[in-house]
């Protein structure tokens, strides 16, 4: 296995998948980039593997149709191998120009990658803050006070042995969310949790709304959110609102009770592309729903549960533009180890 300019790959999670059963054994690469899986059933299998901290759009490396003992399998990352550059740093300081600290609270900052991972635990005097050997690349930085984030930062570049100076980083508005529960008959015991991210993507809020009928959580930075409200034994609410500055905006949801129901979706394991799946109930409304960017994993089976209430369903899938399939269904009772519901894609 190497890299595209040739440089082997090593320490690589590779994965041989037997199709059909979905059967999977796992090794890493050796210091050459090579692998090799012993013992495999005399069928077709796929080959993937894990990658580390890839670059945003890079596509995942695998290869399908595998026979055992027909010869070397060689696969090539669509990049170069990183480049191991002199670390950098990053300083700056919170600035509470909207009050967002409570008495008490501590400031906490993250440093985020643009590759997915983040860095907590900079140094921190007072306000300001000081990362230290950070890896050159793309960042933003979020900041806490205690749990709740109060400010982020633009992406910035950070090169190889340089000090990157944000210099001022000022806590956004604020706003509030007064959560109405309107509990059916079965739910009045039941713990909600309230998740909100905001649509930039740049962090959320979370909350615990306990067995109340009406919860304030107070707070919350300004923008627009994506909400998910969920607990074990009710259907998942999801849905959007807007946080204003110096406002409490009103959330109504209602609890639905629901049991779990596992679903399976099954598609040619020569299909590529995301696997993207939801159920409607008879309305129409969407209640659940589910994507897979990289199917190459799955060996033409996907395993998920959803939380369903009483009623008429029906199941929906694809996989990109090559399979898909459908069919309906009911839930007629609560009852927990309900057979799955099962979908081929064709």
């Amino acid at each position: 296995m190497t890299y595209r300019d040739g440089k082997p790959m090593v320490g690589f999670f590779t994965s041989a998948i037997e199709q059909g059963t979905g059967k999977r054994l796992v090794i890493t690469t050796d210091q050459k980039g090579r692998f090799r899986f012993v013992n495999l059933t005399a069928v077709k299998h796929d080959i993937s593997v894990q990658l580390w901290s890839p670059l945003p759009g890079t596509p995942p490396l695998f290869k399908k149709d595998v026979w055992p003992d027909q010869g070397e399998v060689h696969l090539v990352a669509s990049y170069d191998a990183p480049v191991k550059l002199p670390p950098g740093s990053v300083i700056g300081k919170i600035r509470d120009d909207h009050s967002r600290f409570a008495v008490g609270v501590k400031l906490n900052v993250t440093l985020h990658s643009d590759r997915g991972w983040f860095r907590p635990n900079p140094k921190i005097t007072g306000m300001a803050f000081r990362f230290g050997k950070v890896k050159p690349g793309r960042y933003r930085l979020n900041a806490k006070a205690g749990a709740i984030t109060v400010a982020v930062s633009d992406w910035f570049e950070v090169h190889a042995e340089e000090a990157v100076d944000i210099g001022i980083l000022s806590t956004t508005p604020a706003g509030g969310l007064q959560v109405t529960l309107m509990r059916s008959t079965g739910t009045n015991a039941i713990e909600p949790s309230l998740y909100l991210w905001r649509k930039d993507k740049t962090h959320g809020h979370s909350a615990k709304l306990g067995t109340q009928e009406r919860v304030r959580v107070p707070n919350v930075s300004v923008g627009a959110y994506t909400y998910r409200l969920s607990a074990t034994g009710i259907v998942t609410r999801k849905g959007e609102v807007e946080i204003q500055a110096g406002q409490t905006v009103t959330l109504q949801v209602r609890l639905v009770p629901a049991a779990k129901r596992q679903i399976l979706i099954r598609f040619p394991s020569t299909a590529q592309g995301p696997l993207q799946a939801s159920i409607h109930d008879a309305s129409g409304k969407e209640i659940w729903s589910f994507q897979s960017m990289d199917t190459s994993k799955l060996a033409g089976l996907s395993k998920r549960t959803a939380r369903l209430p009483l009623g008429s369903f029906s199941l929906t899938a694809h996989v990109g533009n090559q399979v898909k399939g459908s069919r309906q269904f009911d839930m007629k009772t609560l009852e927990a180890n309900q057979p799955p519901v099962e979908l081929q894609l064709r």
